[in-house]
């Protein structure tokens, strides 16, 4: 009996600690870990400060550069957006799924 509450109880975490993406498919969330966490950190604050370096280059500059540094800058904001959840329902199962690790 306590093995079948504890896989209903897991159950119904699956259930809400999934959410509806884009495309109509749905998105489990689970946690990552603290080294985890730290790596997308550095690489999320590595191509934000590349994508506005690179932005700020293209305007100071005309022509060929210009558009090499908007390309560049352009694909590290594409990286930072594939990084991010879609929507904020999205970024609140992927809250609620940590805070439940950590009972």
């Amino acid at each position: 009996l306590g093995s079948a509450a504890a896989n209903a109880e897991a159950a119904a975490r699956a259930d809400t600690d999934t959410t509806e993406a884009a495309g109509g498919a749905f998105v489990a969330f689970e946690p990552i870990t603290p080294e985890q966490a730290f790596a997308w950190t550095f690489v999320a604050r590595h191509l934000h400060a590349t994508a506005s370096a690179k932005s700020q280059a293209a305007a100071k500059t005309t022509g060929a550069a210009a558009a090499a540094h908007a390309a560049a800058a352009s694909d590290c904001h594409n990286l930072l957006e594939a990084l991010l959840p879609d929507s904020a329902s999205q970024l609140a199962c992927l809250v609620r799924a940590h805070l439940r690790a950590g009972e």
